[in-house]
């Protein structure tokens, strides 16, 4: 969905279908979930969720990535066997699931990695898709929301260049607050992932 909002009509129009991605003792690939394997990367994002001790109706939404696949890119990271071991929302500006991106700025939401799987960069080589992701269609920024308790996610998000944006903080809901991160994408860094290639 993402390459009919390209954000610099002179980016490839697409990034590779899979990248392969080498860590120790396997090798995860990273590419868009395909039709039959959205529900299992729903239900991923869901248990992901629910081992975090979150609860209540957003978990039927974080597990409904067929839905989400109307309107963004579903993410999947695969292991042996083509198992999904974890998954991510790529979303553009002006989408239905955009919450902070404008203009020229890309985000992602909804990072899951089955708690059977973690530990094995899983969550960092769907981070890297998205960054490589948004590098392609020349975004300038890519940004995130997250809970305040997901510590192991930001400190993720930090050594892969993100910093906190408290004027990006938020709350969707009562009794719940976002924190905003952002990562700039200068024109001259070089890619975290080997895909092709404005908030002031």
């Amino acid at each position: 969905m993402a390459a009919d909002h390209p954000l610099d009509p002179a980016a490839p129009a697409d990034a590779p279908d899979a990248v392969a991605v080498d860590l120790p003792a396997s090798t995860i690939s990273i590419r868009r979930a395909r039709p039959a394997e959205l529900d299992d990367a729903g239900a991923v994002v869901r248990r992901a969720y629910e081992a975090d001790g979150h609860g209540g109706d957003y978990l039927d939404v974080v597990a409904d990535a067929r839905d989400r696949s109307r309107d963004a890119d579903i993410i999947v990271a695969l292991g042996e066997g083509n198992q999904v071991l974890g998954c991510v929302t790529f979303v553009l500006p002006g989408t239905r699931w955009a919450e902070l991106s404008r203009p020229g700025e890309a985000e992602f939401r909804m990072l899951g990695v089955d708690p059977g799987a973690q530990g094995r960069g899983v969550g960092r080589a769907l981070t890297e898709w998205c960054i490589g992701r948004a590098r392609a269609l020349g975004a300038c920024r890519l940004l995130l929301s997250s809970l305040p308790s997901m510590t192991p996610a930001h400190h993720l998000y930090q050594r892969l260049g993100f910093r906190h944006r408290p004027d990006l903080d938020f709350s969707p809901g009562p009794g719940v607050q976002l924190l905003g991160f952002a990562l700039d994408l200068p024109g001259d860094r070089p890619l975290l992932v080997r895909t092709p290639g404005a908030r002031p």
